[in-house]
């Protein structure tokens, strides 16, 4: 099966990509190779052409590696580009960490020079490591900048060193050599810089046969490394939190504007009423009970039943109000997986209450009349 081989395109090799038997060769060739959103696009590019071939071979081996050229494997981020950036951290170079540390084949990364701070964690989010002897330094220099580390970068560190190395690597920004890297346990194995890359596809080769597990590969290293991937996305659940959270409040706001609304033309239409004597209405009536003798409140109330944890206000009622009609008001209750919902007229209550159920993406969600206090009788 023929491949794409460069990223993002022929006249811009910023990445590039060969394929020898099982093994997937990924070459960063940017000279420093510092992060910014076109070239981990690039290297998106690349990742995504790999899966695709994968797709059509899937339960065969397989392997990738990943290397640079000259002195450096990486240098890091372009810490300019990354603070003037909007959603460089988030949408870009922490997927990208957790796309390697979970990727559905074994990883391989061939440090050809040096590694510093977002580089040395690329290489660390890889299987293995293979290092040359001659060249290079793998550091965190965050503290020397000074710099905070993300959550999700500093658990990938700590899951891939001892507590030691740990603290000589985030506290004293060491930077190891080849023979340290060894002796830590960072690298799987040292060569002379001419058989990096040899020595990266023998390793690729020796464990590309895993890759027969598909899928499940992956599972497990998103199992192994499950504090890693959960903090990597720490900072997206948040800001989907807070976007979750603005989106209700603005719905509660309109909600209670929509009831002052009503409120007010329920107050000149009541005193039209009162000075004239005439219906001001020629809705069906509606005396507070449904049909069977339940009390309403005086409202065209439903409950609807069966909801999801995940629901949220906005959507439970622009759903309600795509089927049924306009909703003025509604109470959720996540804790008992329910919400009860007033809709505007009788039609609508009365439409909701003859369906008797609402379908949100595939699931059903019972609908009935709110059931206060049933009316007594003599």
């Amino acid at each position: 099966m023929s491949i794409k081989t460069a990223f993002p395109d022929a006249s811009n090799q910023m990445v590039t990509l060969v394929r020898e038997g099982p093994l997937f060769i990924m070459t960063m060739k940017t000279g420093e190779n510092r992060f910014t959103t076109q070239f981990v696009e690039a290297l998106f590019g690349a990742l995504d052409e790999i899966e695709r071939v994968r797709e059509q071979e899937d339960g065969e081996p397989a392997a990738l590696i990943t290397t640079g050229e000259g002195k450096f494997f990486s240098n890091g981020l372009d810490l300019e580009h990354a603070i003037s950036t909007p959603g460089f951290f988030d949408d870009y170079y922490l997927k990208l960490l957790t796309r390697i540390l979970t990727f559905p084949i074994p990883t391989v990364a061939a440090i050809n020079g040096h590694a510093f701070a977002g580089g040395f964690m690329l290489a660390l989010a890889h299987d293995y490591r293979v290092m040359r002897n001659d060249r290079g330094y793998l550091c965190m220099n965050e503290v020397d900048l000074p710099s905070p580390l993300h959550p999700g970068m500093a658990a990938i560190v700590r899951i891939k060193m001892t507590p030691k190395t740990y603290r000589d690597c985030i506290l004293q920004a060491h930077k190891f050599t080849a023979k340290e890297a060894l002796e830590q346990e960072l690298v799987e194995t040292i060569v002379s810089g001419g058989e990096i890359l040899e020595k990266a596809k023998e390793l690729g080769l020796k464990w590309s046969g895993k890759a027969k597990a598909g899928v499940i590969y992956g599972s497990l290293k998103k199992e192994m490394y499950i504090e890693g991937v959960k903090y990597l996305n720490l900072q997206i659940e948040l800001k989907d939190a807070v976007i979750r959270s603005k989106e209700d409040k603005i719905a509660q706001l309109q909600e209670a504007l929509i009831v002052y609304k009503d409120t007010l033309i329920k107050s000149q239409k009541d005193l039209i009423a009162e000075l004239t004597k005439q219906p001001t209405t020629n809705e069906r009536p509606f005396n507070g009970y449904n049909n069977n003798g339940y009390s309403c409140n005086s409202e065209y109330r439903v409950f609807v039943g069966s909801v999801k944890p995940d629901m949220s206000k906005t959507k439970l009622r622009r759903m309600l109000e795509e089927q049924f009609g306009r909703v003025i008001h509604m109470d959720l209750v996540i804790s008992k997986s329910c919400a009860f919902v007033t809709f505007e007229s009788f039609e609508t209550y009365d439409a909701a209450i003859k369906q008797g159920n609402v379908y949100i993406d595939g699931c059903a969600y019972s609908v009935q009349a709110a059931r206060a206090q049933r009316r007594k009788t003599r």
